[in-house]
């Protein structure tokens, strides 16, 4: 069901310093950063707490015991900030040069990069190549692109385009790319006209105009309590099929959450800053819980799907999935686990 995305005050503190952070160093800030910067401007403020009361789909996974990983901001969560318009700019034109080169290239090259923008095109600008990089990358949930890599210290990046990049022909606001974004049910968000608006003109998403394929139930996404645990889920769900990566490390991370906070429930000597995977993995296989099936899904995760994911990491093609079929177990084994974690 659509919803109207209002802010509070911290959330749009919140997702204004991340943006602020963007335009001012060309880059995305770390989770560290912000949480430094949070402390010293408002001591009062916990960020952690301000991400969890976030609507879905405007920003990224926070793991705050991972100091470099990065918060970004989708699109739609830029066209409610202030300041927005070069941004924008920014991104619908390297959204037009990826539609241009997926129509014109050959089947076998449809790539872009910054290398060849700033080779190609006599007027591009090298700070906005690399701010537009950043932007596409931040962009997964519309399927613009099948793969990505960097931008890395220098703003280098490359992408792989994706054939859903085609529905985008004939863009030319941000306003008729939020109507075809795609954006799935579970994201689906009506932008508020009331805010945001520096980017000029009425601002109202549309419906999505398809539904991408559930991974997890909506019967189990229901039941599940603890928003951490609900946003990497349905993360995981709007994840497209060809980031097998990012399907792995989702997968990973739910099962994670979960099992902490199963640990929490029934008592551990364990904290967040000593928290490891393969503890709480045995710990749920001896004590946390009683079903059969799911102690085996648990001992096939142990074995199994974490040495697979580990590989993969590792960037050895032998254990690099083509699609998301081959997490098909896994994911159901994570529904199994989250069903008898929160009861339905």
């Amino acid at each position: 069901m659509d919803k109207q995305v209002t802010l509070t005050e911290d959330q749009r503190l919140y997702l204004q310093q991340i943006f602020n952070c963007l335009r001012q160093n060309n880059r995305w800030p770390t989770f560290s950063e912000l949480d430094q910067w949070f402390t010293y401007h408002y001591p009062d403020l916990d960020i952690e707490e301000i991400w969890k009361s976030l609507p879905q789909g405007l920003t990224n996974y926070m793991d705050l015991n991972l100091s470099e990983s990065q918060a970004t901001l989708t699109i739609p969560a830029i066209y409610l900030l202030e300041n927005n318009r070069d941004a924008l700019s920014i991104f619908l034109s390297h959204l037009k040069l990826c539609v241009d080169t997926y129509m014109r290239a050959p089947s076998q090259d449809l790539t872009i990069s910054s290398a060849r923008i700033l080779q190609s095109q006599a007027f591009a600008w090298d700070i906005a190549v690399r701010q537009g990089g950043l932007l596409l990358r931040a962009e997964e949930a519309p399927r613009i692109w099948k793969s990505f890599t960097g931008p890395d210290a220098s703003g280098r990046w490359e992408c792989t385009l994706d054939r859903q990049v085609r529905r985008f022909r004939n863009i030319t606001t941000i306003e008729e790319y939020l109507e075809k974004r795609n954006l799935f049910p579970s994201q689906a968000i009506t932008l508020s006209g009331t805010i945001g608006t520096s980017n000029g003109g009425s601002q109202n998403a549309g419906t999505p105009t398809a539904a991408a394929k559930k991974r997890i139930s909506d019967e189990a996404m229901n039941a599940i309590t603890d928003l951490k645990i609900k946003q990497i889920c349905a993360e995981l769900n709007n994840t497209p099929d060809e980031n097998v990566f990012s399907l792995a490390q989702g997968i990973g991370e739910a099962l994670k959450w979960t099992l902490w906070y199963r640990a929490q429930q029934v008592g551990t000597s364990m904290t967040v800053s000593t928290m490891k995977m393969s503890r709480l993995l045995d710990d749920a296989i001896n004590s946390y819980y009683s079903g059969n099936a799911t102690v085996k899904f648990l001992k096939d995760f142990k074995y199994g799907f974490l040495k697979t994911s580990y590989d993969m990491v590792r960037h050895d093609p032998t254990y690099i999935p083509n699609s998301s079929s081959a997490f098909g177990p896994a994911i159901d084994a994570l529904e199994h686990i989250l069903k008898e974690t929160f009861p339905i």
